[in-house]
């Protein structure tokens, strides 16, 4: 058997002293993060498509709308589709609140919620045509603009815009 070298494996113990000792500790330590900023929040949009309070704007829109026979609009929509954003269960409600109200004022309509692929914060009520009717867009938790709305107002636009 060889003979051991003690004297090659241990390494002589060095005093350190409190300053080397505090050098070590402060590049031992890693350096404070900051913090993430705070998201930004941005201002609920407004729907745009809203009626106007005053009664005498909304009148020449009406007759705007009604240049052709409510018989000939009627037959040629049939179909209304949604597109209501899959984020959140309060699209879901709301589209059936409107559905419900607006089969209530006109019968003969169907309605087809997301036949494509939603966007993220949307609710948009379009014809079968690809006009769009009703929409709110850029909509983010907790979805207070979208939850203020009264879609029985909005049926009723639906409505008149058929």
């Amino acid at each position: 058997m060889p003979p051991k070298k003690a004297s090659a494996a241990k390494k002589p113990a060095v005093k350190k002293t409190a300053a080397a000792m505090a050098k070590k500790v402060v590049k031992a330590s890693p350096a404070p993060k900051k913090a993430p900023p705070a998201p930004k929040r941005a201002s609920a949009p407004k729907p745009k498509s809203l009626p106007a309070p005053n009664k005498s704007d909304a009148a020449p829109t009406l007759a705007k709308a009604t240049t052709a026979s409510p018989a000939k609009k009627a037959a040629a929509v049939k179909t209304i589709m949604v597109e209501a954003c899959k984020q959140c269960q309060c699209f879901k409600k709301r589209f059936e609140i409107l559905e419900k109200a607006t089969k209530a004022l006109k019968p003969g309509l169907t309605f087809v919620l997301n036949a494509e692929k939603p966007t993220k914060g949307v609710f948009i009520v379009r014809t079968d045509k690809g006009e769009v009717l009703w929409s709110m867009t850029g909509l983010t938790r907790p979805f207070q603009p979208l939850k203020a709305v009264d879609f029985e107002l909005v049926a009723k636009e639906l409505v008149d815009k058929l």
